[in-house]
């Protein structure tokens, strides 16, 4: 996604529209309704007992202007400096905040729905009312210093080595 993907109007989403058909000439436009709420990535390591959830993180957006609703961006991921990349900040909430239990058992669900398992980050956003939706449910996330995987691990207490260790016991994978 592009630094502004959402429209306010029909007009705005035609014109948009009509851009992206031009730019990727063939291929199919997926347009969706915007959730509004909150964003959280919920990451989930094998362990000896199935799936573990990882403490909850909330993607936080700081200072964004009215006009610009805060998705995370190709920007924010990856134009270092930019608006979107300091104001777009992984936070880990209290764990007695009522929403990360509902997300943890949602993500832990979609999960079991897809058949992943070693390691994945499920993403979530709420919508108008603050109802929870699945974004996505990625089996292969990055596993980056910097990435919200391993921030997720190391939140729990956990080296990147002892993450690694985990996956590759997950798939049958015998270490010394």
């Amino acid at each position: 996604m592009d630094c502004n993907p959402v429209c306010f109007s029909k007009e705005d989403l035609d014109q948009r529209v009509g851009e992206l058909t031009r730019r990727f000439p063939g291929q199919e436009i997926l347009v969706e309704h915007f959730l509004p709420g909150r964003e959280c990535n919920v990451s989930l390591l094998a362990s000896p007992h199935g799936l573990e959830v990882l403490p909850v993180a909330e993607i936080a957006f700081f200072n964004f202007p009215p006009d610009r609703p805060p998705p995370v961006s190709y920007e924010a991921k990856w134009e270092i400096g930019s608006f979107a990349d300091t104001h777009t900040v992984r936070v880990f909430p209290s764990a007695e905040d009522p929403l990360l239990a509902a997300v943890a058992e949602m993500a832990y669900r979609a999960c079991l729905a897809c058949g992943v398992s070693g390691y994945v980050r499920v993403d979530v956003r709420c919508d108008e009312e603050g109802t929870p939706c699945v974004l996505e449910v990625n089996a292969n996330p990055c596993l980056a210093r910097g990435a919200g995987f391993l921030a997720a691990a190391r939140q729990a207490g956990l080296e990147p080595s002892q993450v690694v260790f985990r996956i590759l016991a997950a798939a049958g994978v015998v270490c010394a």
